[in-house]
């Protein structure tokens, strides 16, 4: 009998245990999802073309053309593919051509004509784009500019896109920025690189010593465009600054308004930095209910 009892309370004692230990899995496990970032975008891997089999375009200096693409949908020809065009060899690239293989706008090469612009850019207007994933909605609206810098050998493109989104199932909306700059392709017989627009945000924070004392700077980013909230999403960082020494924290909010390059917040720290002495920045961004609770962190020591 005292064999049996001594039996069950082990087993209530382990029950209780693993019990624990399940639930710390499920928690941290929890604890890295939403750091990590909520993904509500899947994509078909599309099949990119190379520049020279894009039907439709007449191009004046065929050899001279770029070439770029994005993915603004979830299927494998959801894809835009851009062909810049310039006049003549080694002229500015003021003619872009719009193709989406199954778009009902795009299907056949639509020309858009660039503008100079005062920063020596050639600018093009805006245009429109929609896709559904699943049950998200997204409707874009591109801006794009390109400069050429033939003694370089490169051209740079800018893109600057909003983008709205709308849960089907609930009715949540939101909107952001999206501002990216990109490299493309000057082979025409060479596969383009397709960039998918929208991907799950990520959060960066660092040090910066061009400031002293130095700053905290955090970086929102959607793939390889910088992430700016707007509607429907929080507009501030929750940024922790705490020593090793005293275990004493500086607790801000911050505004995430964008810098020049229209990618960075930055929080001022108190005065009171030492040298010699390790201070973590921790910051959280609150992006619910699409994409979850961003963290990062970062430590230094001051020299």
């Amino acid at each position: 009998m005292e064999r049996k009892t001594v039996i069950q309370k082990l087993r209530r004692k382990y029950k209780r245990i693993y019990a624990g230990m399940a639930l710390s899995v499920v928690f941290a496990l929890l604890a890295s999802t939403e750091a990590r970032g909520q993904n509500i975008f899947h994509y078909e891997k599309p099949m990119p073309l190379a520049g020279k089999d894009i039907p439709g375009p007449a191009l004046r200096a065929a050899d001279y053309a770029a070439y770029y693409a994005f993915q603004f949908g979830p299927g494998s020809n959801d894809v835009l593919y851009l062909v810049f065009d310039c006049e003549r060899k080694y002229g500015r690239h003021d003619i872009m051509f719009l193709y989406s293989p199954e778009h009902e706008l795009y299907s056949n090469a639509v020309l858009c004509r660039g503008s100079y612009s005062k920063s020596r850019k050639i600018e093009f207007r805006k245009f429109n784009l929609h896709a559904k994933f699943d049950k998200i909605e997204v409707d874009y609206n591109i801006k794009l500019s390109l400069k050429t810098m033939w003694e370089k050998g490169r051209l740079n493109l800018d893109s600057e896109i909003i983008c709205r989104v709308r849960n089907l199932a609930n009715g949540d909306k939101c909107s952001f920025e999206l501002y990216g700059s990109h490299r493309p392709v000057m082979l025409a017989f060479r596969k383009i690189e397709v960039e998918p627009i929208l991907k799950k945000p990520t959060l960066h924070v660092s040090w910066d010593y061009r400031s002293d004392p130095p700053h905290v700077r955090g970086r929102i980013k959607m793939g390889k465009f910088g992430f700016l909230p707007d509607s429907g999403l929080s507009s501030r960082a929750k940024v922790v600054i705490s020593s090793d020494v005293r275990k004493s924290q500086t607790r801000k909010v911050v505004k995430i308004e964008t810098d020049e390059a229209k990618v960075d917040f930055i929080c001022k720290p108190p005065r009171k930095l030492r040298n010699a002495r390790a201070y973590t920045a921790e910051v959280k961004v609150d992006l619910t209910p699409f994409f979850g609770i961003l963290m990062d962190d970062v430590t230094t020591v001051l020299r």
